[in-house]
């Protein structure tokens, strides 16, 4: 690839050690090269190849402009603490940037299963209500100019040109959560900006739990989101759609209740909490559009001893410590493995990072890993492996195969 501009690649993470100490992880097993770590944390990862930025507020665009504040790349990309980058992750989502209009990208989206889209390709209008992209199809590049309606990005996987972020002075801080990239973009574009979806640029986002939110997803606040609603209408909207939105929260809280994930109690509560943010939302006025420079800043580049090629390792369940071994092995010297540890039943399939420095897929060997799949399919476990690595070869290397089945 000749185009390897320096790209800093900023993940914030808030009372989540574990999580980012994964996707730091993860990072290793990236082709692209030529980029930084710098982690804006209420916890230090304590490692020698990463710019470390001490900060405790609740605050994702302050987080995020005090990370650019000390990036150096040409190109800044956004990751989070619960997400997982595939391998070909950067080199992909940075490619665009080659383009001298564009100034935003962003990429595809899996959830929790590393298999289902949580996010493909999505546009924002200017009451911040998301509307479907029309696209080619979900394996190309696509440009997209500013318009009414505006190619969205998810700032779990996104990149800014980094220019661009430092003439707009960066993430607007009154948005402590809730459209803060889409805001964003929203500056991007009137500037004169494109945005480049890149679909094939992958990450896995776990929407682990938070100050915002509990593990089953259920929100613990409202009030960021009604703040952030309303004044980005106040900006750029019409505050008289407004109550549409509550009455969507509304319902998506019902929902919440007849799933029994939260009580009616809570319900209200929660209400209460959208009502208390949107009135305070309605009285700001001002953007706080607050970037400044670091005096000194230097590149620290992140990994040089990568190994392209990767590595499958194929086995039953009751080989699971053997494969764990070797898959460790293959880490530890920066070769991205991946596990393929299946069952003889017809559980559906997951995708996820171990900790340990390598990708995983369980289920069962007649089960589903994709919704089009049959309930059963006559697999055997070689074929079934084979098939799966066919769907990941966009993704992933598989120059070796190791078979664990037997021994």
């Amino acid at each position: 690839m000749n185009f390897a501009p320096p790209a800093s690649v900023i993940i914030v993470s808030h009372g989540r050690p574990d999580g980012l100490a994964r996707v730091l992880a993860a990072l290793r097993f990236q082709t692209y090269h030529n980029f930084e770590i710098v982690v804006v944390a209420d916890h230090d990862p304590a490692l020698k190849n990463v710019k470390f930025i001490h900060f405790g507020d609740a605050n994702i665009s302050t987080a995020r402009n005090l990370g650019i504040s000390h990036a150096v790349g040409d190109v800044i990309v956004f990751c989070d603490d619960d997400a997982i980058p595939e391998p070909r992750w950067l080199e992909r989502l940075i490619a665009p940037f080659e383009n001298p209009d564009v100034g935003v990208a962003g990429g595809y989206v899996r959830g929790r299963n590393g298999i289902s889209f949580q996010w493909r390709a999505l546009a924002t209008d200017m009451n911040g209500n998301d509307h479907t992209l029309d696209r080619a199809d979900d394996t190309s590049v696509s440009i997209h100019t500013y318009d009414k309606r505006f190619a969205k990005v998810q700032g779990t996987n996104c990149a800014f040109r980094t220019s661009a972020l430092i003439d707009l002075g960066g993430f607007d801080e009154n948005f402590a959560f809730y459209l803060d990239e889409t805001e964003l973009t929203l500056r991007m574009g009137r500037a004169g900006w494109n945005t480049a979806v890149v679909p094939l640029a992958e990450v896995q986002h776990g929407y682990a739990a938070s100050g915002t939110r509990g593990a089953n997803r259920a929100p613990k606040s409202l009030f960021q989101i009604g703040f952030s609603k309303t004044y980005f209408l106040r900006q750029y909207g019409d505050l008289a759609t407004l109550q549409a939105f509550r009455d969507e929260q509304g319902q998506r809280l019902s929902a919440f209740v007849s799933g029994t994930k939260i009580t009616s109690a809570q319900r209200d509560a929660l209400l209460q909490s959208l009502d208390q943010g949107m009135a305070q939302g309605a009285q700001v006025i001002d953007p706080k559009c607050n970037l400044s420079l670091q005096k000194q800043r230097k590149f620290k580049p992140a990994f040089s001893d990568v190994e392209p090629q990767g590595v499958a390792i194929v086995g039953s369940l009751l080989r699971w410590n053997k494969m764990v071994k070797r898959a460790e092995r293959m880490a530890a010297h920066g070769i991205p493995t991946t596990v393929f540890c299946f069952t003889h039943t017809t559980l559906f399939h997951r995708r996820y990072f171990d900790a340990r420095g390598f990708w995983v897929q369980t289920g069962g060997v007649y089960g589903r890993s994709d919704r089009t799949d049959p309930i059963f399919h006559p697999y055997t476990t070689g074929s079934r492996a084979k098939r799966e690595q066919v769907l990941l070869s966009d993704q992933r290397d598989f120059s070796k195969i190791l078979d664990s089945s037997r021994g």
